[in-house]
This record gives structure tokens, sequence and C-alpha cells, in this order.
């Protein structure tokens, strides 16, 4: 199967591309690889927007400790028409 994006793209409501990350850790996971004590909510999202993501994932483990403050943090540093989504389950 293939696709041709540039037909896709000149429709009416042609594909929209973003870019994303689905799999970022905090200082709450274990499996977060930096120094714990010197990084902020608004660090992780400086960092999303350096990479020019438009989409990310907090995925710690046990635990959904920082979400609150990373989707604050987003909307506080994005301004005016960005969203932030804090949606977990319990397992």
């Amino acid at each position: 199967m293939s696709f041709d994006v540039e037909a896709i793209m000149s429709m009416p409501h042609g594909a929209i591309f973003r870019r994303a990350d689905l799999h970022i850790h905090t200082p709450a996971s274990s499996d977060f690889h930096a120094d714990r004590a010197s990084v902020t909510p608004a660090d992780i999202i400086s960092a999303a927007r350096r990479k020019n993501l438009d989409i990310i994932a907090i995925t710690d483990h046990n635990t959904a400790d920082w979400c609150a403050g990373v989707a604050a943090a987003a909307l506080a540093l994005a301004g005016a028409g960005w969203y932030a989504s804090r949606r977990w389950r319990k397992a």
C-alpha cells in the first residue's frame, strides 16, 4: 500500500502531521536518567519545545505525581491556544 502525501495534504481535511514523544519519564520514575534534584516540570516542557515536539506523554512507573505539574507548566509556557490533558487510569 502506498500513500500520496501531497494529495492527502491538499485535500480540505487532509493529514496534519505532528512530532511526538510518547515515552517521557520525570524524576518521579525509577527510569529517569538525569539529576532528579535539578529538574522541574517547566524543564520537561522546555526540552520538548527545543525538540519541536507537538505532543508528549508522561510514562512514569507506578505514579502520576508529576502529571499535573507538567500539564500546568505546558499551559503556562505555551500560552493561549494550547491544550494539556491529564488522563490516566488505574491498572
